[in-house]
């Protein structure tokens, strides 16, 4: 008798993978963002005014600790969301299994082995 391997399917597409969690709506990312950033420029606000700044040169401090931060935020944001849209960026076995080579901004999707 010849032995013809396994007769279950399943076995050979080895251990199930685990499912995807959830995806977080954007607009929870950006309130997030957004009282990130309120915090930050409301602090460096007060810190500012109590060092001893006149209250308009505080409201300036803030400002711009705000706008840095939703700055920071926005550019972090764009870079894990750029990095999850390509896929696996190993170029190992699961470089394979992307379902395309470029990302849905249009920006062409490199493997790790030709990234400079």
């Amino acid at each position: 008798m010849i032995d013809k391997g396994p007769q279950n399917p399943s076995l050979l597409t080895g251990p199930p993978s685990a499912p995807d969690r959830p995806r977080v709506p954007r607009w929870t990312w950006v309130l997030l963002m957004l009282l990130a950033a309120c915090i930050v420029g409301g602090v460096a606000g007060l810190l500012s005014h109590a060092a001893g700044d006149n209250i308009p040169a505080a409201i300036l401090t803030g400002g711009g600790a705000y706008a840095g931060t939703i700055g920071v935020l926005l550019a972090l944001a764009h870079y894990t969301q750029s990095d999850r849209d390509c896929g696996d960026r190993s170029g190992g076995a699961g470089a394979a299994t992307r379902p395309s080579a470029t990302s849905n901004c249009g920006r062409s999707c490199r493997s790790g082995s030709d990234r400079s």
